[in-house]
């Protein structure tokens, strides 16, 4: 079925595995193709028969709302699904709602509350307060990442994972080793080992990485 030929149109913001899963689950569903945007061609969508994948790579925060007035004025008086894959595309869309709430259906909370939930630190404080379970973690900050202790008494048990605070930012910071390929944590054994590992993962990143950190 051709897009312009449906009751509405999912439009995805990425091109990646969880355009693919959203795709599905419409299909399946509601029997609709989908239509999705993002900078590059990804193996998990690119030969989908129920997605449409169209790639600009120049589709970032400043050039998405011109992309996505194209859409609608291609498919003007069709209902449009707005559904963004990843935090960079949801943080842009939420910046931009303004501009595009009169042309497509937006099923994301308001500005406020997203910028608590996509700042990893804020959206675990936000579950412990709600009492929504949610997986133990330590904040680190720039001086805990100093600290010749850190690994040391952590509540939980590794293998423990290290995320940044702040997703959207951290793919365009540059420093050595950032694309280096490291084992998981806790493959090697014993704790002083594991505390080492842990200790020189993050001193060799930006203070914006932790388990989470907050900037």
């Amino acid at each position: 079925m051709a897009l312009a030929d449906q009751d509405f149109i999912p439009v995805v913001l990425g091109t990646g595995l969880n355009a693919y899963g959203i795709a599905r689950a419409l299909h399946e569903e509601f029997g609709v193709r989908t239509l999705a945007l993002g900078r590059f061609p990804l193996g998990e969508t690119a030969h989908s028969t129920i997605i449409e994948v169209r790639t600009n790579p120049n589709l970032d925060d400043e050039h998405i709302v011109s992309a996505l007035d194209a859409v609608a004025q291609e498919f003007h008086g069709k209902k449009l699904l707005l559904l963004p894959t990843i935090e960079a595309y949801t943080n842009a869309v939420v910046r931009h709602r303004a501009a595009l709430d009169g042309q497509f259906i937006i099923p994301l909370v308001s500005a406020e509350i997203s910028e608590r939930l996509v700042n990893k630190a804020e959206f675990y404080e936000t579950c412990a307060q709600l009492n929504v379970d949610h997986p133990r973690s330590v904040i680190i900050n720039e001086p805990q990442a100093a600290d010749a202790r850190l690994g040391e008494d952590l509540p939980f048990s590794y293998p423990v994972i290290l995320k940044p605070s702040d997703t959207e930012l951290y793919p365009g910071l540059k420093f050595a080793g950032q694309k280096e390929d490291l084992p998981p944590f806790g493959r090697r054994t014993g704790p002083r080992n594991r505390k080492a590992d842990l200790r020189r993962r993050i001193l060799r990143r930006p203070h914006c990485a932790g388990v989470p950190c907050r900037r």
